[in-house]
């Protein structure tokens, strides 16, 4: 995968910064990554002490970790096992598990649940099994329980600090979960489960009925201070004078939001009931998405952290004092020219956009998927720019005084001109292939993708840029990142 000729040149200087979610099979048979093999003893040591990685294994492999002790040390050797995956197992050794330092177990269609040892895992999720009794979950920090239609009980999960219950069709009773702290309910057809003043005190409560509209009621939820409602029947929100944080999405039947002028962070998608906003002009975080009857936001000046989405919002005059605007999709803006002073701005998918002039003085800036934009000259004294997806700009030549700069997904191939940018990403950039341009950059992050589906490599990932890297003289951190389809590493690099 490396060439190695130009790795083993600074084999000493290489150490892993993370190793998540990686496939084990590959790893320890060095099919995929080969960097360990370049790390001598100290450095591993370090790694392993540290607990610098973390391992996910995949179900066969989650199943010969806990019957082969061989296996299990080389594993254990090479760093922290962060989630074990079993799936449709028969038989699972018990011992075994309860004496695995696992942080994470997925549970798949397994028999027997019930008299597994999981105590001492900090994060259990149990998917489409028999499981009925849920003693054996008692105290563990999170717990999700999905499809588990022999579930009737939840009360030995009040310890819990995160608790979601999903698609459970025999749950009705919720009564026992008034200490979870962050409570996520999905699924339920009617009747759905009683909604109790017990849960006045949980600190988040995330409803999704995906498939049943039966909740209308939530004034049991007066004293939540964190909500999120998706497909819900809900009109009266009058009683959450205490929310804080609030998500609602796809609910038609609400219009009055006056009781939520206090809130800090509200959201609000597809609810095309909502005709005024006005009284949100002191809310901190506001998040507007598809509401059609929203046109006038003149009242929203005073908001710190604005995001417009799919509006047919024309005149944005108001928002020049807005801290941090994000505008997705708001095509029927035509003068941008009052944003010029917005601390921070996020445009993605604004096809009306062209001349990026008008933007120069913002002090952070994000161009996502702008297609029209085909000159940044004029952005070449911004302090932080990001531009992800901009097809039709090929010359970057003109960036190099900006200080912190990511370009992403760009037709762009000399980035000669960017060696004196002080932190600079490149990812997924694969015209780029000579980085010793970039020599003295101080920050310096290399990303790209390589994508595998059995065996057969079907993205591709330039390793003529990995090879450039040995050019390299004063980096002071250098990270370079591949992604798999289901596998990642990073590694960081100093004093090269």
């Amino acid at each position: 995968m490396f060439p190695n000729d130009n790795i083993k040149r600074f084999k000493k200087k290489i150490f892993i910064m993370s190793l998540n979610h990686i496939s084990v099979a590959n790893f320890l048979e060095n099919k995929d990554i080969r960097v360990l093999s370049l790390c001598d003893s100290e450095i591993r040591r370090y790694i392993v002490s540290k607990k610098l990685i973390t391992i996910s294994l995949k179900p066969e492999l989650s199943y010969r970790f806990l019957t082969d002790r061989v296996f299990c040390q080389r594993v254990k050797s090479i760093g922290e096992i962060d989630c074990l995956n079993l799936e449709n197992a028969t038989a699972v050794n018990k011992r075994a598990l309860e004496r695995a330092q696992v942080h994470t177990i997925s549970i798949f269609k397994v028999r027997g649940v019930e008299t597994f040892p999981l105590s001492h895992i900090h994060n259990v999720y149990i998917h489409q099994c028999d499981i009925s009794n849920l003693s054996a979950l008692a105290g563990i920090h999170t717990v999700a329980i999905t499809f588990c239609d022999y579930v009737e009980d939840v009360s030995p999960l009040r310890d819990s600090h995160t608790v979601t219950i999903s698609h459970c069709r025999e749950v009705y009773d919720l009564s026992e979960l008034g200490q979870v702290q962050d409570l996520t309910l999905d699924g339920f057809k009617n009747p759905f489960p009683v909604i109790t003043s017990s849960l006045e005190q949980v600190h988040t409560i995330s409803l999704s009925m995906s498939w049943s509209r039966a909740i209308q009621d939530i004034t049991a939820f007066h004293k939540v201070r964190n909500l999120k409602i998706w497909d819900s029947c809900v009109e009266d929100i009058s009683t959450l004078t205490s929310i804080q944080t609030l998500h609602i999405s796809r609910c038609d039947n609400i219009t009055n939001l006056e009781s939520l002028k206090n809130a800090q962070k509200l959201a609000f998608f597809d609810c095309r009931g909502i005709s005024d906003v006005c009284c949100l002009s002191n809310v901190h975080t506001l998040e507007l998405g598809c509401l059609p009857q929203i046109v006038d936001i003149s009242s929203l000046s005073r908001v710190h952290t604005l995001q417009l989405d799919r509006m047919d919002v024309t005149d944005v005059r108001s928002l020049s004092s807005v801290n941090t605007l994000t505008l997705e999709n708001c095509t029927q803006i035509s003068d941008l020219s009052p944003l010029s002073t917005v601390k921070t701005l996020i445009m993605s998918d604004m096809s009306t956009l062209q001349d990026v002039s008008l933007l120069a003085t913002v002090q952070k800036l994000s161009l996502i998927n702008c297609k029209n934009v085909v000159d940044v000259t004029p952005l070449k004294n911004i302090h932080t720019l990001t531009l992800k997806g901009m097809e039709q700009v090929v010359d970057v030549s003109a960036l190099g005084n900006i200080r912190v700069l990511t370009l992403e997904g760009m037709a762009i191939s000399d980035v000669t001109s960017l060696g004196s940018v002080y932190r600079l990403a490149l990812i997924n950039c694969q015209g780029v292939t000579d980085v010793s341009p970039l020599a003295d950059v101080p920050f310096l992050s290399l990303e790209s993708s390589m994508v595998y589906r059995n065996g057969i490599e079907v993205g591709k990932w330039n390793l003529e840029m990995i090879a450039g890297l040995c050019k390299l003289r004063k980096v002071h951190s250098l990270k370079f990142k591949a992604k798999y389809e289901a596998s990642r590493y990073v590694i960081r690099s100093s004093g090269i």
